[in-house]
């Protein structure tokens, strides 16, 4: 998302900055004014420029380039984490049933035989 950075010169070669049609430096330019210069700046280098952390909610918007990048890396992340954990359970039913089939070998055979060694 983008907003409009412009340099309006007024009467007198006053000159002011308005960010989105809303002047944020310099006079008002009193009988019009002549827009010279237009920006279009990203949202998050304004926020950068006034040191706000865009991974805060409660400053950012949400929907610049970084926190989208952030929260589609959060989600992934948690994907992943579920997927480990599935892994995880199934290497411990893996090594629960061949347990069991140690345990079964022993009591038909009365011997102990590893077959992972």
């Amino acid at each position: 998302m983008s907003a409009q950075l412009s340099i309006v010169e007024g009467p007198g070669k006053y000159k002011s900055v308005y960010l989105n049609g809303y002047r944020i430096a310099g006079i008002k330019p009193w009988g019009g004014g002549k827009t010279i210069l237009n920006f279009d700046v990203k949202e998050e280098d304004i926020m950068k420029a006034m040191d706000i952390d865009c991974y805060d909610t409660t400053q950012c918007p949400g929907d610049c380039d970084e926190c989208t990048l952030y929260k589609e890396t959060e989600k992934m992340m948690s994907q992943e984490q579920a997927e480990i954990k599935e892994l995880k359970s199934r290497i411990e039913n893996v090594w629960r049933e061949y347990q069991n089939l140690q345990d079964q070998y022993h009591k038909l055979t009365g011997r102990d035989y590893m077959w992972l060694r």
